[in-house]
């Protein structure tokens, strides 16, 4: 037997489908069949059916109503599904089969629906090329057009394109073959779920087949234009990209109009694991956003302002002329409120003008959305007009960008309709008075409809029949009504149409030919409000280009408007940008976040870190005092001074950072067979390859994942290679109290302290940073305000009091001191220990080696 005709496309159909799951639309579902139905059954959580297919067993189906499609694409696109939409292209007739095709591919990368989109954040796809010693990566938002490349040459590592990759945080990656290879070695670094690789035709990565596809999209001869001309490896990233995205979605994107080369020596690098450490994004509890510095900073009015803010964030500037310029437009902001609050409110007004330029190129475009477009566009003159008088360059940039689009506004506001449609489907949407035709056949149908009324009325009077009405609908069109107890009024000329369980219904000569031409008359209108629609988006594409420059320029604004917010309300300074070489000096500082959620107060501190005598800060003192804290506060202050944000501060003056790196924290990573000493000692590795003199080094804790020597001997190496070779600004907190020796040995170390106060057998943490090493580490105090029960604590005191008293816990004054005297005589092992101490000279052996010795001595007194 053979498959039925519509079964037989559909299978023609997914051959051309393989890697997708296919949603055939049938009237008003999409269904599934045969495999993909009994996995989205199970993976979507449908009933699982069948249907007669021409074949002796029933073809399994399950389908999802077209009203609630985009419910179930985004939980198939968060399952890992890419999904071929198969629309119905022709309308349903007797005896002829629909006609249908794939309309576009939906994957990760190229959603659209606003509904499954968070408009806070981008959503790009990400392009890998990996050429000779090169590497490439573009990466685009189908919803924007927002279209990057930059490229990498030279001694690549893998951990400069995983900052990158890390940096955009794309929804989906293709590649080429010879970049496959780097993801199983990003999977190796990484610490979160990257998003699968996904191999791309090598044809399109190919240079010429590339350019060519980016010269069609841009409408241009060359490329030179974008600073691609001698840039193959980014062409053929971004080239690869656009064949992509125009397979998958099937239709022009006349909105990527551009590309923009970045550098990345332009920004400051921060990693993955720094970013998770500082809390920049997403929080460390659930991924969200609450706790964020992003949170924090975001008082946005405008989804384009949110999006590009988070850039802001995920991208810190690096050139000091950058940065004061957008700190001076938040500054005079800041100073200003009541034009500050001026413009606040006219944002609150704008919508999404960039994702709806997307829609106007992507062909999606609904009535509403000219709605917004225009109630939108209508807002930027009032936001000129308040920008006129200003002194900053950047605001003075952003007023003469924006353009007022007064022939965009009386174009949509004379066509549509206000509160309009989601849909062209049922008419209704465009404005009486744009087309003469439309007004005449609307007209036509509205004097039917009268003519309804009034036949209505003279058909009551004619039969006697009081109770008689006239109706319609989509399938016997319009009828007149009689009750069953009235059917005796009714006269010859009505012809029965319908029988129901009360009434009977009719139809006359008269009512057909009525029907006729309002029918005919609502057909037609229609037809040409759906055609008007058309052509006013064909208008309004020519115009995208400039909306979009206007919407960018509106988006800065709005950020600008949420730091200055921000420094208002939570009191914060403007920063002191110096060049690389100068001091960090930062008075009465506070953590952002912790002050925001904390409800008793913030204790500040100062911060002074410079290229010579306190470049490395040892921080000791117990758990719970506030050393991450500390050390966090000085990393993110360090990074709102980068993206021209004020800082909180009494004061500060913040030399220009490459690169922040934090080692704060470790956890097991079983997923890739990681311990977690494994996982710190593989942090700690790529902070000793990449940092800079120009880096922030944030190191927590560090040999805590081992045993006691072999942590303090890692930790104390640290220490001389960053103090020696890397000269990088530290802050280095630790429980092993003999780095605190390090002062005085290694240039540019000074010891520094939480304040802690002893009282009545307990301690209170003052929060305050003072210099000076701790001589105590409070452990036993720290675990009794966690709860441990009063007899574990009275024996771990006990235990404590122990092995103080024998020096075992006095690890690095043990050969300094006298030692402890004991009443027996030493055995043969004490005294080879004994003679070895004696022989040693003290002056000529380094720490290190005195750590190593010590070791060995402790072996040899444990048999």
């Amino acid at each position: 037997m053979a498959l039925s005709p519509m079964m037989q496309h559909y299978y023609e159909i997914k051959e051309k489908y393989k890697d997708c799951i296919i949603f055939y639309r049938l009237g008003d579902f999409y269904e599934m069949f045969f495999d993909d139905a009994i996995e989205m059954s199970k993976a979507l959580d449908l009933t699982l059916t069948g249907r007669d297919c021409g074949l002796n067993e029933r073809a399994p189906m399950c389908g999802i109503p077209f009203k609630a499609v985009d419910i179930y694409i985004a939980k198939a696109l968060e399952k890992g599904y890419k999904i071929a939409i198969c629309e119905q292209l022709t309308e349903p007739k007797a005896g002829v089969m629909v006609e249908r095709d794939v309309i576009r591919v939906i994957t990760p990368g190229t959603i659209m629906e606003s509904s499954i989109l968070d408009e806070h954040k981008n959503n790009f796809i990400a392009s890998v090329f990996a050429g000779k010693n090169a590497f490439a990566i573009s990466w685009c938002d189908i919803t924007t057009g927002e279209f990057y490349v930059t490229e990498l040459e030279g001694e690549i590592s893998v951990d400069k394109i995983n900052d990158i990759i890390t940096m955009i945080s794309p929804a989906e990656i293709i590649c080429n073959k010879d970049a496959l290879l780097l993801e199983k070695q990003l999977l190796l670094l990484e610490h979160k779920s990257l998003p699968k690789f996904t191999a791309y035709y090598d044809t399109c990565f190919a240079v010429s087949k590339a350019e060519e596809t980016l010269r069609n999209q841009f409408s241009i001869v060359s490329l030179k234009a974008f600073d691609l001309e001698n840039r193959p490896n980014c062409i053929c990233a971004s080239g690869a990209l656009v064949s992509y995205l125009l397979e998958t979605q099937k239709r022009s994107l006349s909105h990527i109009n551009g590309i923009k080369v970045v550098s990345y020596s332009n920004y400051m690098h921060i990693d993955y694991v720094s970013r998770k450490n500082l809390e920049l994004t997403a929080n460390a509890r659930d991924g969200g956003k609450y706790g964020t510095l992003l949170w924090y900073l975001d008082r946005t009015s405008t989804s384009m302002g949110a999006r590009l803010l988070r850039k802001f964030v995920d991208e810190p500037l690096q050139k000091q002329e950058e940065i004061e310029l957008r700190q001076n437009g938040v500054e005079e902001l800041y100073k200003n409120l009541i034009k500050r609050e001026a413009i606040r409110e006219q944002l609150e007004k704008i919508n999404d003008l960039e994702r709806l330029c997307g829609r106007v190129s992507y062909n999606s475009l609904t009535p509403k959305d000219c709605n917004a477009i225009c109630d939108s566009l209508a807002i930027l003159p009032k936001i000129k007009e308040l920008l006129q008088t200003t002194n900053s360059k950047v605001i003075k940039a952003i007023e003469k960008n924006i353009d007022e689009h007064s022939e965009v506004t009386k174009l949509l506001s004379s066509a549509i309709v206000e509160n309009a449609p989601t849909n062209t489907k049922d008419g209704g949407f465009i404005k009486a008075g744009y087309s003469a035709e439309l007004d005449e056949l609307k007209s036509a149908s509205t004097e039917g409809k009268n003519w309804i009324l009034n036949l209505q009325k003279q058909e009551q009077e004619e039969t006697g029949i009081k109770n008689l009405k006239i109706g319609y609908n989509r399938i016997f069109g319009y009828y007149i009504e009689v009750l069953n107890s009235q059917r005796e009024l009714v006269p010859f000329r009505y012809q029965r149409k319908q029988t129901l369980a009360n009434c009977e219904r009719y139809v006359t000569s008269e009512l057909v030919e009525i029907e006729q031409k309002i029918l005919g008359s609502e057909e037609k209108a229609l037809k040409l409000e759906q055609q008007l629609f058309v052509e006013l988006r064909e208008k309004l594409l020519g115009y995208v280009a400039q909306i979009k420059n206007s919407a960018n320029y509106v988006a800065y604004l709005d950020a600008l408007v949420s730091l200055a917010t921000v420094a208002v309300k939570n009191n914060l300074t403007k920063p002191k940008i110096v060049s690389s070489d100068q001091e960090l000096v930062i008075t009465d500082g506070r953590h952002p976040i912790v002050e925001a959620i904390s409800k008793d107060g913030f204790v500040p501190n100062d911060t002074l870190l410079d290229k010579k005598d306190n470049r490395t800060m040892i921080i000791t003192g117990p758990n719970m005092a506030g050393k991450s804290t500390y050390m966090r506060q000085v990393a993110i202050i360090t990074l709102m001074a980068h993206i021209g944000s004020f800082v909180p501060a009494k004061s500060a003056q913040i030399p220009i950072t490459d690169r922040i790196f934090t080692r704060i924290g470790a956890t097991d990573d079983l997923a890739y067979g990681q311990s977690t000493f494994m996982v710190e000692m593989t942090e700690v590795a790529n902070i000793l390859r990449n940092a800079t003199p120009n880096s922030l080094i944030l190191l927590d804790e560090i040999g805590r994942g081992t045993s006691t020597f072999d942590g303090l001997s890692i930790a104390w190496a640290v220490m001389e290679y960053i103090s020696q070779h890397l000269v990088s600004k530290t802050l280095f907190s630790t429980h092993y109290h003999e780095l605190t020796e390090l002062e005085g040995v290694l240039k540019g170390v000074k010891n520094y302290r939480i304040n802690v106060k002893e009282f009545n057998g307990s301690i209170i943490f003052l929060r305050k940073i003072v210099r000076g090493g701790a001589n105590k580490s409070f452990g036993i105090e720290v675990a009794s305000l966690a709860g441990l029960p009063k007899d574990v604590i009275s024996r771990a005191k006990e235990i404590l009091n122990n092995l103080e008293k024998a020096d075992v816990n006095k690890q690095s004054n043990i050969i300094a001191e006298e030692g402890a005297q004991t009443n027996a005589l030493p055995n043969k092992n004490e005294r080879e220990v004994i003679n070895i101490l004696n022989e040693t000279k003290i002056e000529q052996i380094t720490p290190f080696e005195a750590m190593s010795l010590l070791n060995d001595l402790k072996q040899k007194l444990n048999g």
